[in-house]
């Protein structure tokens, strides 16, 4: 990816797979159909304002996935 200076999309639900190859993740929420925030997902996780629903997803089942 970083030699062809390319992006790479990936859409899941799996912890393992996001904190383990995402720089940046985009949450969307299925209610509101928006956007409800961006980032470093290790980042997400640790910042107190990141929105309540994503930091639910982010620290849902086993902590050690960051």
């Amino acid at each position: 990816r970083d030699a062809l200076g390319a992006t790479v999309i990936v859409v899941t639900h799996e912890l393992a797979s996001i904190f383990s190859i995402a720089d940046t993740a985009l949450f969307l929420d299925a209610e509101s159909k928006t956007a409800l925030c961006d980032g470093n997902p290790n980042d997400l996780v640790e910042d107190a304002q990141t929105e309540p629903k994503v930091r639910r997803f982010l620290t849902r089942g086993d902590s050690d996935n960051h």
